[in-house]
């Protein structure tokens, strides 16, 4: 079941309540031409006090103080922004079972300048364990973040001195922000586009979907499913059929025929589909046609009873009625 906004502030708030005793370590993952390789940071501890306190900070201002972010599962991402996805999708990109790697691995090698560049890293994990608990808070790590010695003449401030001194060693930049965060056994993905750009994502959700399309083949609706095919190759489509699969609440819940009934009364979607010969499935001949079946099995299309005016609809936030 998905965690809430609220449970998930209660559950940071629990870990991060002796925080005075919490100390994050930091691991670099390095890429070696196609191997993958985990490296422990060996920082100094007045540094790591510090890295761990503005980390700590940046949990708190990000997701436990911001009231306007909400929590949805990565299974129903849509276009709604200041969301954190929780991931609950069963395949896990591998490059981020390193989170894992990292929790259960103690005997993970330092990184050591004679044998390991800091040119070779692709991501940085702050591990902060309590209490046989875990946060983990997870960073890509770009080029630009590198500051490298080379044949230019760069200067750095010494100390509280007003002299400058000659940088003679590289510089590693270890932004105070995060794209993951995993805490206990639960992931949250804090940036959906890095996830997709650098993780394999787009081949999970591709995957998802055509399992979206198999049940829709099922379900015996569309007259022409394979059509669908079109348009599965662009990432949003196929986050849609994603959530259709997982949370559908009309997909093998409805009969075709209301469906077909409601698409041919519903005010903005008349005339918006073909039908076979004898009208017992609905035929996809263009991409709106396509773009607006993939929001019916999602149920966006929505009439308010107040004022009985018709909406279309990402956010369904379930409304339990409390009796007093």
């Amino acid at each position: 079941m998905k965690m809430t906004k609220d449970e998930l502030n209660q559950s940071l708030n629990t870990f991060f309540q002796d925080e005075h005793e919490l100390l994050a370590e930091i691991y670099f993952i390095l890429k070696v031409g196609t191997e993958t390789v985990l490296r422990f940071a060996d920082i100094e501890r007045d540094s790591q006090i510090d890295l761990t306190s503005q980390f700590i900070g940046k949990v708190k201002s990000e997701l436990i103080e911001d009231q306007n972010l909400n929590v949805i599962s990565i299974s129903d991402a849509d276009d709604r922004t200041n969301v954190i996805y929780e991931y609950d999708l069963e395949e896990i990109p591998n490059e981020l079972t390193v989170i894992d790697q990292i929790i259960e691995n103690e005997d993970i090698e330092t990184f050591t300048f004679d044998n390991d560049r800091l040119e070779d890293i692709r991501g940085i994990v702050i591990l902060i364990s309590h209490n046989g608990e875990n946060l983990v808070l997870y960073k890509k790590h770009y080029p630009i973040s590198l500051f490298k010695k080379d044949g230019g003449f760069n200067i750095k401030r010494w100390g509280n001195q007003q002299r400058f001194t000659q940088l003679d060693e590289d510089i590693v930049k270890i932004n105070i922000s995060f794209d993951f965060i995993k805490l206990n056994n639960t992931l949250f993905i804090k940036d959906l586009k890095t996830l997709e750009k650098f993780f394999g994502f787009h081949d999970v959700i591709k995957r998802k979907a055509e399992s979206c399309l198999e049940k829709i083949i099922e379900a015996e609706i569309l007259e022409n499913p394979e059509d669908l095919k079109t348009l599965m190759e662009d990432i949003t489509f196929a986050r849609k059929m994603t959530k259709v699969y997982s949370s559908s609440p009309v997909l093998g819940k409805i009969p075709t025929l209301t469906i077909i009934s409601f698409v041919e009364n519903y005010p903005s979607l008349v005339g918006k589909f073909q039908f076979n010969a004898d009208k017992s499935r609905i035929s996809l001949s263009t991409n709106i046609s396509k773009q607006l079946f993939i929001k019916l099995l999602n149920d966006d299309f929505l009439q308010s009873e107040l004022t009985n005016l018709y909406y279309a609809s990402l956010a369904k936030d379930t409304l339990l009625e409390v009796i007093v």
